[in-house]
């Protein structure tokens, strides 16, 4: 494996006398660009793959709307909420709080599913 080289940054810092802030620079290892690594085979893997089992929360907005703390405190079992959607508007999906993308509410069996129609173009850095 190549050596790294060190970068220099300017990281490090001292407070002095008077209020004057001392920085120097410190020494950082340059990292190759294409983040891949072999784990004992000849077919290198991307490192990312590490992080496969992490749990991340995938949520699907199907609409909001704005409301007086008097109406809401009015809300009963049977009341009904507007939002801000019509039928058969996409919905947003959100990773972690990120919207990446919007799909349509579709049946799997009993349950509701998502099919993903549309990914944002923010979410190719993901």
């Amino acid at each position: 494996m190549k050596k790294q080289q060190p970068v220099p940054a300017f990281a490090e810092t001292e407070h002095c006398e008077d209020d004057v802030v001392a920085v120097h620079a410190v020494e950082l290892p340059q990292f190759d660009e294409t983040f891949y690594t072999t784990h004992g085979s000849t077919k290198p893997t991307r490192s990312l793959d590490i992080v496969g089992d992490v749990k991340v929360t995938l949520d699907i907005r199907l609409g909001s709307t704005v409301m007086s703390i008097a109406d809401l405190m009015a809300l009963a079992p049977g009341s009904v909420v507007e939002l801000d959607r019509h039928l058969g508007d996409s919905v947003d999906v959100l990773l972690n709080e990120r919207l990446i993308g919007n799909g349509e509410i579709v049946a799997v069996g009993e349950y509701f599913g998502v099919r993903m129609t549309e990914f944002s173009h923010d979410s190719a850095r993901l």
